[in-house]
């Protein structure tokens, strides 16, 4: 008789008292698998987190519970109560249905649901209802407490805007001018309108050696940040009407954006917290209203840069995933070290041939460099053909790489998997301190509250990033993985069929035998994987 194969899964906030803790949750499910199995063979694996929220299901534990559903691992997943799993309904309904899928039934203890029976699984969904409810009320309860200060001006944290300092006590900060910056942030706008497109106000910023506020190039992530945020605008009649016909939550009436002349905008509850570039909300939930700094971008420019910055998204081709362009992932400028852009060009809507064009080329005008545009059909031959000419036994040799990647990649896992930790213990903690926030708004408490709150947005900033780099590291790790088994068969027909396989095939080849190919303006020299 084959073993009943049973997940428990454990969770527990480490600052919420009164709950259960992470050893009685476990013990309670075993003592429950034993009632239950009593006169039959199984086998228990059990997953556990401590110090996260049930707001979301990005817990590491968790992650790693669902793939080994997906590995079709467990029959059965135990937990002690409903909430364990999650308090949002959506992703609650999410995990149901993929148990469904694999055939894993789920019980929960405390609410004595088993969703192997219709009346449990019916249960379940108005249970997960209510535990939704409960974190839905305490996010209203923020959200009315963030109105109530934003009304009054102030600027409620966060990294402060370019062009603006704060200043004030802890419980009242302002944001004030930075007249230098400020400057420049007019002239971002000017020149975008002008330029039409971030590329080019990117190339003109580094040909005007205009840098950002700790003395960098502005990166085109940078520079939309600036142009899209509404803290730059007067705030008048046109931005009340826009604002009103978008549904946000306007704190000030339209007579007082009417006899206002100067003044800002802040703009709160913009972007979701929950991802690591923080995706902007609909609009309907962004929070207006008028601030206490001055304002130096009228409503139709501001509008306007919206417009083209939406219109350019909509014309801007993705050039890593072009079909005409070969050698995307591993062409580099030898004169700068940049990657290359594809540029194709078309004759009555069809593409007569493409080139490839230095990136730090193009952004800077030629300014800091001014390398040869590279043929893009010439180069794609050439890498071809030096591919039908590759060593098969020599390359394969190299298997002791492989182990090495491996290793690497295991390490840069575990180092994503710390740092969501830590960021996950902060946003629990933001959290909790918001709440108690709530409390204490009039009290001499509040300041430190919000001073402990900025501090720990400023640590959570810091390991996102880090943690957005590693991501991507891990991301070009596994495109570069190689199977070499699969590769040596692959690389034998492709010596003799190369110029007949499908794009993504000749791709997938270049990238995996290809460590870089380097352009100096008049040759491509190729530096093979591993050899």
């Amino acid at each position: 008789m084959d073993k009943i194969r049973i997940a428990i899964y454990s969770r527990k906030s480490r600052l919420r008292e009164g709950s259960e803790s992470i050893e009685n949750q476990i013990q309670i499910c075993k003592d429950h698998i034993q009632k239950i199995y009593n006169n039959k063979n199984y086998d228990i694996c059990v997953f556990e987190d401590e110090g996260f929220t049930g707001g979301n299901i990005k817990r590491p534990q968790f992650q790693k519970l669902i793939k080994n559903i997906k590995k079709n691992k467990f029959d059965v997943l135990i937990c002690y109560r409903l909430d364990r799993i999650s308090r949002n309904i959506a992703d609650f309904s999410d995990i149901i249905e993929l148990l469904q899928a694999y055939n894993v039934d789920f019980i929960s203890i405390r609410e004595q649901f088993d969703t192997s029976t219709p009346m449990g699984r019916a249960m379940m969904y108005i249970a997960s209802v209510f535990a939704q409810l409960e974190r839905e009320t305490i996010a209203e309860r923020v959200k009315d407490n963030m109105l109530e200060l934003a009304k009054m001006g102030r600027w409620l944290g966060g990294q402060t805007p370019y062009g603006y300092n704060t200043k004030g006590s802890k419980e009242n900060i302002r944001l004030i001018e930075n007249e230098k910056e400020l400057k420049i942030v007019k002239q971002l706008f000017e020149q975008y309108i002008k330029l039409g497109s971030l590329s080019k106000l990117q190339g003109w910023t580094i040909k005007e050696k205009i840098k950002s506020r700790k003395n960098k190039i502005f990166d085109m992530s940078s520079l939309k940040k600036i142009l899209t945020n509404p803290v730059y605008v007067i705030a008048d009649e046109v931005f009340y009407k826009f604002a009103s016909n978008n549904k946000m939550n306007i704190c000030n009436t339209l007579e007082e954006f009417r006899i206002n002349k100067s003044k800002g905008l802040l703009c709160f509850n913009r972007t979701d917290q929950k991802f690591s570039k923080n995706k902007l909300k609909e609009l309907k939930e962004w929070i207006v209203c008028i601030g206490t700094h001055k304002g130096i971008i009228n409503t139709q420019i501001w509008l306007l840069t919206q417009d083209m910055i939406k219109d350019n998204a909509k014309l801007s081709p993705r050039t890593n995933t072009s079909r005409i362009a070969l050698l995307s992932t591993v062409l580099r400028c030898k004169d700068c070290g940049s990657t290359f852009r594809i540029v194709g060009k078309y004759v009555d809507g069809k593409l007569t041939h493409h080139y490839y064009k230095c990136k730090t080329k193009e952004k800077s005008r030629t300014t800091l460099c001014n390398v040869k545009n590279v043929n893009g059909l010439e180069a794609e031959k050439m890498v071809l053909e030096y591919i039908k000419s590759f060593n098969i036994d020599e390359y394969t040799a190299k298997n002791e790489y492989a182990k090495h990647k491996d290793e690497l990649e295991e390490n840069t896992i575990d180092k994503i998997i710390n740092i969501e930790n830590d960021i996950h213990k902060k946003k629990d903690d933001i959290e909790k301190l918001t709440e108690k926030l709530i409390d204490t708004e009039n009290s001499t408490a509040s300041k430190y509250i919000i001073d402990k709150i900025e501090k720990i947005d400023l640590e959570i900033q810091n390991l996102e990033k880090e943690l957005e780099q590693l991501q991507e590291n891990k991301e070009e790790e596994n495109e570069n993985k190689i199977n070499y088994e699969l590769l040596r068969k692959e690389m034998q027909y492709a010596k003799e069929n190369i110029e007949h396989l499908e794009f993504e095939q000749q791709k997938r080849l270049i990238k995996n035998l290809i460590e870089y190919v380097l352009w100096d303006g008049e040759t491509l020299s190729i530096k093979p994987r591993l050899i």
